[in-house]
């Protein structure tokens, strides 16, 4: 019932230094049960009703977003739905709710106030106990530091996709490769919100954003895109000089299944930073975009002409 609450303390995970971090000072529904509703969507067994009273940060998103409110701000005085192992009452909201999903506190080892620590360590280890594992390989996120639209994916990248979970995505749009999954990790994730160098996988979920947003306004059939893991430098155990001519000709080859009158995209890595390739393929002209703003050194384009030209069975369809 709405009216059985209790003060509580309310935290988000504290994904630089592990542990939680205090965001909010509230009352939680501790008689409530998964079946209960919050704007309409069930609570589930691991959330509980909450509402919020005193903000103690600023500028933190919720969680579980609303349609009315996205920010700790704009739901003051509201309802939210909050994970039970992130709010701490005077009774263990598990025990509360008697959730099938976690076990109470064994009321023979000490008094109320034994549980409540026992509570309080419990909500405090948890983001800790999934980031031990890898605290020393895996970078964290600071959220005062991300923008509020990727708050959301650093929030999920750093409670889910710590343990190895990926997010995986068909593949499709490319004139050649392998129609194989991209895989998208933790790493993939941290790269892209903190502005480091981006994946090749990153690179093709773009590259499939842009492919949709081309067909809704009807330029689809203007473009063409190619996988980057096809010609971007990788490990070979090949001389450079070889390594080169097969990965020109691979070009060509993707190259000839172009129609005429379409530009061809090719975003490629060249061992240091991206740049995009852009082929005319009426007139075989060639456009650099190169965040360095100058002309690449590594001449892989040109590499594919003389490829081209010296093989006789090549000539005339560059």
């Amino acid at each position: 019932m709405l009216n059985a609450s209790k003060e509580c303390h309310i935290f988000i995970p504290d994904l630089v230094n592990g542990g939680v971090v205090l965001v909010a000072i509230g009352r939680a529904y501790v008689d409530c049960v998964p079946t209960d509703t919050v704007h309409g969507i069930p609570l589930g067994e691991e959330n509980v009703r909450v509402t919020i009273t005193v903000l103690k940060l600023n500028r933190a998103l919720l969680p579980i977003p609303t349609t009315e409110a996205t920010s700790i701000e704009e739901a003051v005085g509201g309802f939210v739905a909050w994970l039970k192992s992130l709010v701490i009452v005077q009774t263990s909201l598990s025990q509360a709710s008697k959730s099938p999903s976690r076990a109470p506190v064994r009321e023979a080892e000490g008094s109320k106030r034994t549980k409540k620590r026992a509570g309080r360590k419990k909500i405090q280890s948890q983001p800790e106990v999934e980031q031990q594992p890898a605290q020393e390989e895996m970078p964290s996120f600071d959220l005062n530091d991300i923008s509020f639209e990727l708050r959301p994916l650093a929030f999920y990248a750093q409670s889910s996709m710590r343990d190895g979970t990926q997010i995986v995505c068909p593949q499709q749009h490319f004139v050649m490769g392998d129609e194989m999954p991209i895989y998208i990790g933790f790493e993939n994730v941290y790269h892209f919100i903190s502005f480091k160098e981006i994946s090749a996988n990153s690179i093709m979920i773009y590259t499939r954003y842009l492919v949709e947003c081309c067909a809704r306004t009807g330029i689809d059939q203007q473009f063409e895109f190619n996988s980057p893991v096809i010609v971007s430098p990788v490990q070979q155990n090949v001389d450079r000089v070889t390594y080169i001519r097969e990965r020109a000709e691979c070009i060509l080859r993707i190259l000839r299944n172009v129609p005429k009158g379409k530009a061809f995209l090719m975003p490629y890595n060249s061992g240091q930073h991206w740049i995009l390739a852009v082929i005319d393929s009426w007139d075989d002209s060639v456009m650099y975009f190169n965040p360095l703003g100058n002309e690449p050194g590594h001449l892989m384009i040109r590499n594919c002409w003389w490829v081209a030209e010296s093989d006789s069975d090549a000539t005339g369809k560059r």
